[in-house]
């Protein structure tokens, strides 16, 4: 993969953007660069102080957008989500795409006996069963293909589809380098073990820790991490939509208005991503969920910097009788973002977007 491709390829995955506008964005003029007092060359500057300059031509684009959504929201409240689909409007939309798909072909319900369509004011009832039959086959083939194009019917593995792969060695070279990272040694030959040397109830010694471990212990960690660096294509019927609408919208969400933060919360996120995704990418690439990645006190200053740079937030560097720092400030900000609603399930798709785009990188 080529530098352009691979830079447009991680910065879809920390901001979730369409990637025939990061496209655009990436191969957008540097007209702005030619003056050295514009606003262009001075974040470019300041990036390069930051080790992101590899981001510039997207970053200086995200924020251009991100200004003119808060001047939108400004004006006009309604106007919040103009552009690009914000990644609560994507969430949405797939919800409302299993929910309508797995309606439509569980067969608990028994068959469809009528549709009821709208057209502006008028309403008609349709309940001829060869007419039924045949929208609600269509309507359901359409819905299928758009589920897969969104790659929803991706997932990790389970615990116990792991343990299966691992016990016929399906991807023995992963287990072999996972056994040689964590250097499981033999307390008595002190080798380096491998999955089929681990004896029952004895201790080994996990050379990352320095800790005793417990055969049962290692297998339980190897076939978590087998599984979460694993991916499978699911069968899409009725349980497998079913099992999504449980992990995923089960859970309600918290009362009251949205929070005024949201649009500063959202640029944090992607801009933590963006500074964590090199290192899981590189030093530990062992590690699938970035989100296990710590934000560091120089992402935190990296965060406020930015937002200060395009005057998307007030400069909490500058002196006066305020007691909050600037990381002080973006750790309360961190604080008060909403959690998920579906956590486990944003999880198991973080971590699968995380194995597809390292297998696109080493393609």
């Amino acid at each position: 993969m080529d530098k352009g491709k691979l830079i447009i390829a991680k910065f879809q995955f920390c901001t979730e953007l369409d990637e025939s506008t990061l496209n655009e964005w990436f191969h957008a003029s540097d007209e702005k660069l030619v003056n050295p007092e514009s606003k262009g060359v001075r974040f470019r500057e300041f990036l390069a102080t930051s080790h992101m300059e590899d981001y510039f031509t997207l970053l200086d684009q995200y924020f251009l957008h991100q200004k003119a959504i808060k001047k939108s929201t400004e004006a006009n409240r309604s106007n919040y989500n103009a552009g690009i689909k914000s990644v609560h409007e994507i969430r949405e939309n797939n919800k409302a795409l299993i929910e309508a798909l797995h309606f439509l072909i569980r067969s608990d319900k028994g068959s469809l006996l009528s549709l009821i369509i709208h057209k502006g004011l008028d309403e008609e009832i349709i309940s001829n069963a060869k007419v039924i039959s045949l929208i609600s086959e269509k309507l359901i083939e359409v819905l299928i293909s758009e589920f897969e194009a969104r790659e929803l019917d991706i997932d990790i593995l389970s615990p116990e589809e792991a343990e299966k792969d691992i016990t016929i060695g399906k991807d023995l070279n992963w287990i072999n380098s996972w056994f040689e990272k964590h250097e499981i040694i033999d307390q008595e030959s002190h080798k380096i073990c491998d999955q089929c040397g681990l004896n029952e109830d004895e201790e080994y010694i996990d050379m990352t820790t320095g800790k005793k471990i417990l055969s049962k212990d290692i297998k339980t960690q190897l076939i978590n991490d087998y599984a979460e660096s694993h991916v499978t294509k699911r069968e899409i019927t009725s349980d497998f939509l079913e099992e999504l609408i449980k992990r995923d919208y089960s859970a309600k969400g918290a009362a009251g208005r949205p929070s005024i933060n949201a649009q500063i919360h959202a640029m944090i996120k992607a801009l933590s991503y963006l500074r964590r995704i090199d290192r899981i990418l590189t030093d530990l690439e062992y590690i699938n969920d970035i989100e296990l990645i710590e934000i560091s006190s120089d992402d935190r200053q990296f965060f406020h910097d930015c937002l200060v740079f395009w005057e998307l937030i007030e400069d909490k560097s500058i002196k006066s009788d305020r007691t909050t720092t600037p990381k002080k400030y973006i750790n309360t900000l961190i604080g008060q973002m909403k959690q998920p609603i579906y956590p486990e399930f944003q999880r198991r798709m973080r971590i699968a977007k995380m194995i597809k785009l390292k297998s696109k990188i080493s393609s």
